[in-house]
């Protein structure tokens, strides 16, 4: 996988190796639609923001224009969930106008940009 950063490998011992994986089996990995873990934490959330349908409005947009809409609750909801690491996967036209949103709002962001799938 090819990023903004080069490329992406897994490397074939350490914590990402087939073993490892393995092992990590036998921890079960809690997953969830945000209103079910309302009041509960976790070391880690991943949120998807998914890119809007039709006439549907954007999240983003929302935000930016200080609109107080469900959707938009939601996602607090959800990003106040996670105690340690907070990622959020978003189509890549959406992703400069996420960064400005969170530069706005003085939230520091490592990225990390797909920019092709092959390989």
């Amino acid at each position: 996988m090819m990023s903004a950063y080069g490329s992406l490998r897994t490397p074939s011992d350490g914590p990402c190796s087939s073993s490892a994986l393995a092992e990590s089996v036998a921890t079960p990995l809690p997953a969830s639609h945000i209103h079910a873990v309302k009041g509960r934490e976790f070391d880690a959330v991943l949120l998807v923001l998914e890119a809007p349908r039709g006439n549907q409005p954007s999240i983003l947009l929302d935000w930016e224009q200080h609109e107080s809409t469900e959707s938009l609750r939601v996602f607090y909801v959800g990003a106040s969930r996670a105690k340690k690491m907070l990622s959020v996967a978003c189509p890549p036209k959406s992703a400069s106008r996420l960064n400005s949103i969170l530069k706005l709002h003085g939230i520091k962001a490592d990225w990390i940009v797909e920019t092709s799938v092959n390989g």
